[in-house]
């Protein structure tokens, strides 16, 4: 009994932010749409986030009860966490790229987007310090998550910053909400090492590409969009029939008067 009091109270936190992000794959695998890439890589985020608050949830707990959780394990759990914390981030920057690329009609080129990913995911050195509150987990692992956060912040700045004037509005609201948020988190997380609320910055980063770019409404406005353009498409396609039966006719009763 006494353990499980432990574990609500060190992850209290942590906990909520993991029931916002059910709400929201609740809402969102609730709603059918078109599988695109860019549904596809919001996906990714969600599954990723919850797994990573899950991980979050374990790490605050073992890093606090050193001397009940095996090393091996307290580490390998870290070394999950801040994979996964990386691997958002990743998806994140390939999501807004697409957005961005979407709207300016561009293939998407990235070659060495994944390297800073890739590179953190190598760097799995993690120490541990007692801090006055609770303990945290420090070392190079770490420091790679924070260098993965800011050079993936850089590229997605400057490419709100080139096209700002194109990108749709919402998408671009939605876009840098997200962007500060996790920008601010990770800043309080690196001055005050004890406040792990790293969790704040992913649940605000999914709140916002939901409720700006992948909740239902948004959903059937694409969707209604999307059959706009079809219906215009097939409309087009029609008239260039009827044209072009216009003209065999015309041509055939001209050889015929002949």
């Amino acid at each position: 009994m006494k353990t499980l009091l432990d574990f609500y109270l060190y992850t209290r936190l942590q906990q909520g932010c993991l029931i916002i992000l059910f709400y929201i794959a609740f809402n969102f695998f609730s709603v059918k749409r078109r599988k695109n890439y860019v549904h596809r890589l919001f996906s990714a985020i969600l599954f990723l986030s919850i797994f990573d608050l899950i991980c979050d949830m374990a790490t605050v707990y073992t890093v606090n009860h050193l001397e009940l959780v095996p090393d091996w394990l307290n580490h390998f759990l870290h070394v999950l966490f801040v994979g996964s914390t990386a691997g958002i981030i990743f998806c994140t920057h390939l999501y807004v790229r697409s957005l961005v690329y979407t709207n300016i009609n561009k293939p998407l080129k990235y070659p060495l987007s994944p390297l800073p990913f890739l590179l953190s995911l190598l760097c799995i050195t993690i120490h541990y310090e007692h801090g006055e509150h609770t303990n945290y987990s420090a070392g190079l692992a770490v420091f790679s998550a924070y260098a993965c956060i800011i050079l993936y912040f850089i590229q997605c700045f400057m490419l709100l910053v080139k096209y700002r004037r194109i990108i749709n509005k919402k998408q671009l609201r939605g876009i840098v909400t997200a962007l500060i948020s996790i920008v601010t988190i990770t800043s309080i997380q690196g001055i005050v090492h004890e406040s792990l609320i790293s969790s704040i910055g992913i649940t605000m980063l999914n709140l916002a590409f939901f409720f700006t770019m992948e909740n239902p409404d948004a959903v059937l406005i694409e969707e209604l969009e999307y059959a706009r353009n079809k219906a215009m498409r097939q409309t087009r396609q029609n008239q260039t029939s009827l044209q072009t039966c216009l003209t065999k006719s015309a041509r055939l009763s001209t050889q015929c008067w002949a």
